[in-house]
C-alpha cells in the first residue's frame, strides 16, 4: 500500500498518454514543439559562440579598448535579461497560459538587437544591440515552464539535456561561422559588412528563419477550463467514494481508476472551483491531494506534505530552504562561470597573442567537450541517475577545476607552454563540470514548484542567474589582472556552492 500523499506509478507510456491528454497535444505536436525549443536554444548557443570571440575585438575596431566597458557590454545583456524575465515568467502563468506568443516577441527582440549590433558604428550602439538580445532572450523563463508542463517527471530530466545539448551544438558550431571571414569587406549602402559586424548580420538571418519555424512548427498546449489543477484520490479501494465524487465544472474530465490501491483523477480549475468527495467539500485553489475519507493535503509534484512545508517561515513554495539553495547555486555557478569567460579572451591575448581565428578555434575545442559532456549527462539522467546526484558531482568538478588555476595562477608566464597546459587543463574541467549544472538544476526546480508557479520559478532561477552574469563581467573587469584574487574569490564561491548544497542534499530528493 503506498503512503498518504503518494501517487501510484504508472508506465512511462501511460504517463505520457494521460499528460497529452491533459494538455490537448497530439504526439507529433509535442514532438514538433519541442524541437522547435531545441531550435531556439541551439540558435542562442551559435550567437553565444559567434558574438563572444570578437566582441572585444569589435569594440576596440570602434576605439572602445577599456576593459571594463567590455564587462559592460556583456553585462547589459543580462540586466535586460533579469528585467524581462519576471515578466515573461508571469504571463506564462496567466490565463490559459499561451508561450507561442511570447516565443514571437522574444525572437523578434533577438531579431531587432542582432540587427543592430551589424550597423552599429559606435560601442554605445552595441550596448543597445546587447540590450535588446538579453531583453528577447527572457522569454527563456516562458519556455522552461512549458518544457516542464508538456513533460512527465520520469522524462523531464532528459528531455531538458537534449535542449541543453542542442544549445552546445551551437556553441560548438558558433565559432565555425567566423571562420574565413577575416578578410570579408563589403559594402551595404551606408554599412560595412567585415569580419567584426558580420556575426550580427548571421544572427539577423537565423533569428528570422528561426521565427517563421515558430509560426508554422510550435503548438501551444490548450487546458481545460484554463488553469489546471489535480484532485487525487488514494489509499481506498472501496469504489463508492470514487461514485460519491462531484466535481463542479463546465466540462468534467472522466473519472480513471487504477489498479490496485484506489487512484481517482480529474481535472479542476486552479481558481474559484468547488467539489465534494462522499460528504466532503473541497475547494481546487492548487494542486490538491484528496485521501479517501476526504481528507485535503497539499501536493506537489508527489512530495510530502512535510517536506513541503520547509519554508523558512513561508508559505510560498518559491522560499523553500532548498529552492533558496538551489537558486543560490545557480548563481554563485553562473558566476563563476561568466567571469571566467570574460576573463579568457583578453588573456589569451596577452599571454599567446591570439586573435578572433584562434579564439574561434578554442571555443569550438571546448564546444565539443561540452557536447560530450552533455550527452554523457544525458546518458545518466536516461539511466535514473537523479538530479541530485548530478548537481553534486558538477559541483565537485567545478571546485577542482577553479582550485587548479588558484594553485597555479602565480606561476603563469606569458608565451609559454607550462602556462598553455595549464588554461587547457583548467578550461576543459570547469566545460566538463558546467553540464552536469545546466541538466540538473531547471528539472530539479521544475519538480519542487507547484504547476501555477512554473513561469515564475523559471524566471527566479533566470534571474539568479542573470545577476550572477551581470556582476561577474564587472568583477572580472576590475580584479583579472589580480589573478590570484580573482581566481581565489572564484573558488571560494565554487566551495559555497557545493556547501550549501551538501547542506540540504537530503531536501533535495525528487519522487520521480
Amino acid at each position: 500500500m503506498p503512503e498518504e500523499g503518494e501517487l501510484v506509478e504508472g508506465s512511462a507510456d501511460e504517463a505520457r498518454e494521460d499528460l497529452l491528454t491533459k494538455i490537448q497535444l497530439t504526439r507529433k505536436q509535442r514532438l514538433l514543439s519541442l524541437i522547435v525549443c531545441g531550435l531556439f536554444f541551439f540558435f542562442s548557443g551559435v550567437e553565444y559562440a559567434v558574438i563572444l570571440p570578437t566582441l572585444w575585438l569589435f569594440l576596440q575596431e570602434l576605439h572602445e579598448g577599456r576593459r571594463w566597458f567590455f564587462g559592460l557590454t556583456i553585462t547589459v545583456f543580462s540586466i535586460a535579461n533579469i528585467l524581462s524575465s519576471p515578466l515573461f515568467g508571469l504571463f506564462a502563468d496567466q490565463g490559459a497560459r499561451k508561450i507561442k506568443p511570447l516565443m514571437i516577441l522574444g525572437v523578434t527582440f533577438m531579431i531587432l538587437g542582432n540587427a543592430v549590433y551589424f550597423f552599429a558604428n559606435d560601442a554605445y550602439c552595441i550596448l543597445e544591440a546587447r540590450f535588446l538580445c538579453g531583453f528577447g532572450a527572457g522569454f527563456g523563463a516562458a519556455l522552461m515552464a512549458y518544457l516542464a508542463r508538456v513533460t512527465t517527471p520520469k522524462e523531464r530530466t532528459p528531455i531538458i539535456g537534449t535542449t541543453s545539448v542542442a544549445r552546445q551544438f551551437g556553441v560548438l558550431v558558433g565559432p565555425g561561422l567566423n571562420f574565413g571571414l577575416e578578410k570579408l569587406s563589403v559594402q551595404l549602402g551606408p554599412f560595412i559588412l567585415d569580419s567584426l559586424s558580420a556575426p550580427g548580420f548571421i544572427m539577423t538571418v537565423l533569428w528570422a528563419i528561426a521565427l517563421i519555424v515558430v509560426l508554422i512548427l510550435f503548438t501551444d498546449a490548450s487546458y481545460r477550463d484554463a488553469l489546471l489543477s489535480t484532485v487525487v484520490v488514494v489509499g481506498d479501494t472501496n469504489p463508492t467514494h470514487a461514485e460519491g465524487m462531484n466535481v463542479q465544472q463546465q466540462s468534467a474530465a472522466p473519472l480513471r481508476a487504477s489498479e490496485g490501491p484506489r487512484m481517482i483523477g480529474t481535472s479542476l480549475p486552479a481558481t474559484g472551483i468547488e467539489g465534494t468527495v462522499g460528504s466532503k467539500q473541497v475547494t481546487a485553489t492548487t494542486p490538491l491531494l484528496l485521501s479517501a475519507g476526504g481528507k485535503q493535503s497539499n501536493s506537489n509534484m508527489g512530495h510530502d506534505h512535510a517536506h513541503a512545508q520547509d519554508t523558512l517561515g513561508h508559505d510560498n513554495p518559491l522560499l523553500q530552504r532548498h529552492m533558496i539553495v538551489l537558486f543560490l547555486t545557480n548563481f554563485l555557478t553562473i558566476f563563476t562561470q561568466m567571469a571566467l569567460e570574460t576573463w579568457l579572451t583578453p588573456l589569451t591575448q596577452e599571454f599567446f597573442g591570439w586573435g578572433e581565428t584562434n579564439n574561434s578555434y578554442m571555443y569550438i575545442v571546448l564546444g565539443g567537450i561540452a557536447v560530450i559532456s552533455f550527452i554523457f549527462v544525458r546518458i545518466l539522467a536516461s539511466k535514473d541517475v537523479s538530479d541530485r546526484v548530478l548537481l553534486l558531482i558538477g559541483l565537485i568538478i567545478e571546485v577542482v577545476g577553479v582550485g587548479a588555476i588558484v594553485g597555479v595562477s602565480h606561476f603563469m608566464k606569458p608565451h609559454t607552454t607550462f602556462a598553455l597546459v595549464i588554461m587547457s587543463v583548467t578550461a576543459t574541467l570547469i566545460v566538463i563540470g558546467l553540464p552536469f549544472l545546466m541538466v540538473a538544476t531547471p528539472p530539479l526546480i521544475s519538480k519542487f514548484a507547484p504547476d501555477h508557479l512554473q513561469g515564475r520559478a523559471q524566471a527566479v532561477m533566470r534571474m539568479c542567474g542573470a545577476m550572477g552574469m551581470i556582476l561577474a563581467p564587472l568583477w572580472a573587469g576590475v580584479m583579472s589582472e589580480r589573478m590570484l584574487i580573482f581566481t581565489g574569490v572564484l573558488e571560494a564561491l565554487e566551495v559555497s556552492a557545493l556547501v550549501a548544497v551538501l547542506w540540504t542534499f537530503s531536501r533535495l530528493k525528487t519522487t520521480s
